[in-house]
């Protein structure tokens, strides 16, 4: 990256940080499954045991115990403890308040009874199943009422997006105890578990009524789940921007809305239950009363972040409770009403009863979802007077019904066995039920995380190893167990290539296919645009013209469809003759997308001198697909069409995250071998070898994952232009560092870098080599497993807001191996710098690569995988939640929770197994557990357990295996938010 110009905050700031190991994969839709036919057991009903539905005439104990005053230092409430809550009672100072199960808190109606969590306190109040922690109204029973005291508030440091990122909860709280927001998107505000609240909302400020649990942004690593808002004068849940994630909650019987999302929540949901009750909706003049209401702010900017949820699993039983002749309140309007420019998307779910289903209220959220924004797929609507609001555009019904969703005039008791009793409702699936069937959680926005994907860690390989390849199996140049084998060349400059057959000088306009056996010499500035695709075919050669400076520009919405193979790759290269080609003989590959960038505007013309609208990359489409470049070599790109701004080897402009690329090699580039200019693609198996500039370079709000990727550098080739040094990764936010949104923040792992010196710190190099990792101007790059050798410097985290990113753990460095470096870390650093690296698992040897890997130091027949003895050999870890929740992290439990307080211990046997396994299972407790067998890639392959409760003590379960083929896999044992996974070996 050279001359760059200011950006400014335009684009979403963070998606949800945890993805697929979050969400528990069903086959039905809705929040239970099909009833076992046990009424009010817990083998199958997650709320049977710990949910109360009759809560106006439950005997609660007199209090006991009064707190009326803030609570500012460590404090437990005990099992038998009833405590009368009066006034507003922070919990503040850095307190935790724990909270025994059993205990009941009954809130006070005269000083409006309230709890609040303030940023930077906790809260843990874990009950069980059979012992549940309470809040409720100190009224007497019978004669309890909505909003007979205020409710649960829970304040967190995540990020949200009012102006300047902190604002005052609503509720007529004290200014400074009660403020939520902050930067810190993995903030913990405590747990809060088998909870009730019930009759809060107590009305503080008109139309500003404390809610059953508000949540202002609390992050990702709280844990809340199996809660119940019931008889609430507000909503039941409203989460106020944030993270968090929750499972198996209630709302029951409340006036407005059920589950309202606001100011930018990023967090998952699944397993929700909603029962409206008819006579009981909101009466305020500026309300109604819906099941989903979300905005994203108040006036429906583009604030950023994004509310962006994702829900799945949702049952919401509606007023009419049977018949749309039934007789409701007339503020009932909506089961989902999405307005306000929100991206909240919803799958697998039921949604009955309501006046009207769904309404993309507003323009902006309607083109959300017509941009695949906002994803509402696989959900049922059943029993509804209209199913669509009439005044939206007639895109939405055939969007509607594209995405898999469908309706049915019959009513919810079709659908589950008796959801219209409010004292013994039973919501599980009757054994009919259509919604028994129809799940699917393969849509990127579960296994990526939303509107701002982020890979589920199924894309992730696991390794024990760092560094791009395993150990040597001792078979040079075999594919076994090296990825490079077959298709990379590492000596391009005498490649023999034919002549050309075809000649490409002209737009690409129509779909095109250049077949097996063409020689293409490319000619001009070639651009596939118009929407077509181009496809190569494996084998064929591209050979860039240096007279008119061949290159190939995939334009915004058009496609590339690039798939060589293992042996024979599509090759990109010189026109010269064999030992004449030299860097910068032709152009180089662009693709562009409609992804985000943090460009003023959103949309900017890429670098190199293209057309001003033809080479334009950037929009609001994460999701894109630029199609597909896979067993691809470009070599000697980089022509200087501007002065700084030569083209690249390959570049990528917003590409979005269904564009699929891997197995690239750049080499004897002119400038950066892969640079990314914002965007989401992923990316596996990347070569960089012996180009000019930087090696992996990213800007403008690039956030995919890269994972095997080897660079290789020549000590003679550095850039030598008075504005640029070489790197092997450069990294900048903007051109100026600025907080433009959305961040650059890539995830890399398993990189190897050999970087100039080649052996010996003394040897020879050109003087503009300087560091194996420049990070900057406020970059969030973030770098796991991996090896980085040969530099003279190994890591510079360039200016005070980069060095902060790493010192809050924004930007990650973890696990990484530096190695024959003349320094390991920049002197211009602080102090602070060094002990961080240290403290993240980060380690140096003065010895070079030759001790860890078989060859590096030969240009023409390297081998880069490690040599029998390697430090690099062990000491991979991908438990670290940049890199997701689940796959990956669950072979060595979850880094954030080390402590399995729910799962004692697990034992597979026989391991290797062959038809058959027995999977032992030691509970601490009673718990509700899953049993999964993932293969190596993070796909699961067989649900053994799914939701099933086991007692405390030994537990074995007996599996068949004989469906499985010989190979690695992972059980996955797990409950709540505990996981423990072991390696199988299945050997027949």
């Amino acid at each position: 990256m050279k001359k760059i110009y200011l950006s400014v905050l335009t684009l979403l700031a963070a998606g949800s940080l945890s993805a697929q190991g979050f969400w528990t994969p069903t086959n039905y839709k809705g929040a239970f499954p099909v009833t076992d036919g046990m009424s009010g057991t817990t083998s199958n009903d997650w709320s049977a045991g710990w949910a109360n539905w009759d809560p106006q005439n439950a005997a609660y104990s007199a209090t006991n115990v009064t707190v009326s005053a803030d609570i500012t230092a460590n404090t437990t409430w005990t099992t038998g403890s009833i405590v009368l809550l009066q006034n507003k009672v922070y919990v503040t100072n850095g307190a935790t308040l724990t909270i025994e199960p059993g205990v009941i808190i009954r809130g006070d109606q005269a000083t409006g009874g309230a709890l609040i969590i303030s940023r930077g306190s906790k809260i843990n109040a874990q009950g069980t199943q059979t012992n549940p922690i309470v809040f409720t109204s100190n009224q007497a029973a019978g004669a309890r009422n909505l909003g007979d005291w205020g409710g649960v508030i829970i304040l967190g440091n995540a990020k949200n997006n009012q102006a300047g990122g902190v604002a005052v909860i609503e509720g007529g709280l004290d200014p400074v105890k009660g403020e939520y927001g902050g930067n810190n998107d993995m903030d913990s505000s405590g747990v809060f578990s088998y909870v009730r609240i019930e009759f809060g909302g107590i009305p503080f400020q008109v139309d500003k009524e404390i809610n059953g649990l508000t949540m202002g942004s609390v992050g990702s690593k709280t844990k809340i789940d199996h809660v119940q808002c019931s008889f609430i004068n507000d909503d039941s849940f409203e989460w106020f921007g944030g993270t968090v994630n929750a499972k198996y909650l209630i709302a029951f019987r409340g006036l407005d809305d059920d589950f309202d999302t606001d100011f930018g929540y990023r967090g998952n949901v699944q397993f929700g239950l909603v029962v409206r009750d008819p006579n009981i909706a909101d009466q305020s003049t500026s309300s109604t009363s819906e099941g989903f209401e979300s905005d994203n702010d108040g006036s429906g900017t583009n604030a950023l972040p994004y509310t962006a949820p994702v829900f799945s699993n949702i049952t919401v039983v509606g007023p009419y409770r049977g018949a749309t002749t039934n007789t409701i309140d007339g503020k009932f309007r909506r089961a989902l009403r999405l307005r306000r420019n929100t991206y909240t998307s919803v799958f697998n779910s039921i949604f009955t009863d309501f006046p009207t289903g769904l309404h993309l209220d507003g323009a902006a959220a309607q083109n959300n979802a017509l941009t695949d924004s906002l994803r509402f797929e696989n959900n049922l609507f059943s029993g509804m007077n209209v199913n669509l609001d009439a005044t939206m555009p007639a895109t939405i019904p055939t969007w509607f019904a594209a995405n898999n969703n469908t309706t049915t005039a019959n009513n919810a008791s079709t659908l589950m066995v008796s959801p219209y009793n409010f004292n013994a409702g039973d919501y599980r699936l009757v054994g009919a039920s259509v919604a028994a069937t129809g799940a699917d959680f393969n849509d990127g926005f579960i296994t990526m995380g939303g509107v701002m994907p982020t890979p589920s860690t199924s894309w992730w390989t696991c390794t024990s190893y760092i560094g791009a390849f395993p150990g040597t199996d001792g078979l040079s140049g075999t594919a076994s167990n090296d990825w490079s084998a077959g298709w990379a060349n590492w000596d391009p400059q005498n490649a023999a290539y034919s002549a050309t057959n075809v000649t490409v000088s002209a737009d690409i306009t129509a779909n095109t296919t250049w077949t097996t056996g063409s020689i293409v010499l490319l000619q001009n500035k070639v651009y596939v645009t118009n929407g077509a695709t181009l496809t190569i075919e494996p084998g064929v050669i591209i050979r860039g013209d240096q007279a008119t400076g061949g290159a190939l520009i995939i334009s915004r919405g058009s496609k590339i469809n690039a798939q060589g193979t293992q042996t024979n790759p599509i090759v990109f290269t010189s026109n010269q003759a064999a030992g004449a080609r030299n860097l910068g003989d032709w152009g180089g590959v662009i693709i562009l997308g409609n992804a985000k960038n943090n460009q003023a505007g959103g949309v900017a013309v890429i670098e190199g001198g293209l057309d001003p609208v033809k080479g334009e990359y950037g929009g609001n489409n994460d999701m894109d697909s630029s199609g597909v470049f896979s067993y691809v070599r470009i070599e000697f790109g980089g022509i200087p069409f501007q002065v700084d701004k030569e083209i690249n080897g390959l570049t990528m402009g917003s590409v979005g995250s269904k564009t699929k690329i891997d197995h690239v090699q750049c080499s004897f580039i002119n400038d950066d071998s892969f640079e990314w200019f914002g965007g989401t693609v992923n990316a596996k198996y990347l070569i960089a070898f012996r180009g000019l500039d930087d090696d992996f370079d990213t800007d403008f709000g690039y956030r995919g994952n890269v994972q095997f990727g080897l660079v290789v550098r020549d000590p003679n080739i550095a850039d030598q232009s008075t504005s640029s040094t070489s790197e092997g990764f450069e990294s900048d936010n903007d051109g100026s560092g600025t907080n433009a949104l959305p961040y650059t923040a890539p995830v890399f792992s398993n990189i190897t870098v050999v970087g100039p010196y080649r052996g010996a710190t003394t040897n020879t190099i050109d003087g503009k080599f300087r560091r194996a990792l420049r990070l900057r101007r406020n970059t969030y790059t973030s770098v796991f497993n991996s090896i980085f050798t040969d530099f003279p410097t190994g890591l510079h985290l360039d200016g005070a807001a980069a060095q902060n990113n790493a010192l809050t753990d924004s930007l990650r460095f973890e696990n990484n191996l530096f190695s024959g470096m003349n320094v390991n870390l920049d002197a211009t650093m602080p102090a602070t710098i060094p002990t961080w690296f240290a403290a993240n698992n980060n380690t140096t040897t003065a010895n070079n690569a030759s001790t860890l890997m078989v060859s590096p130091y030969n240009f023409n027949a390297g081998d880069y995988r490690l040599s029998n003895g390697s430090i690099a050999l062990s000491g991979a870890n991908f438990t670290d939640n940049f890199i997701g929740l689940a796959g990956c992290s669950s072979v060595v439990g979850i880094k954030e929770n080390k402590t399995f307080t729910s799962i004692g211990n697990v034992n597979l046997y026989p391991n290797p197994a062959a038809d058959a396994l027995n999977v032992d299972v030691q509970l601490n407790n009673k718990e509700v557990v899953t049993v999964s067998i993932f293969d190596i890639t993070g796909k699961l392959v067989s649900s053994v357990v799914e939701n099933s409760e086991m007692n405390a003590g030994l537990n074995t379960i007996k599996v068949s295996t004989s469906n499985l083929t010989n190979g690695l896999y992972f059980v996955s044992v797990s409950s709540g938010n505990f996981v423990k996974t072991h390696k199988l070996v299945i050997s027949k």
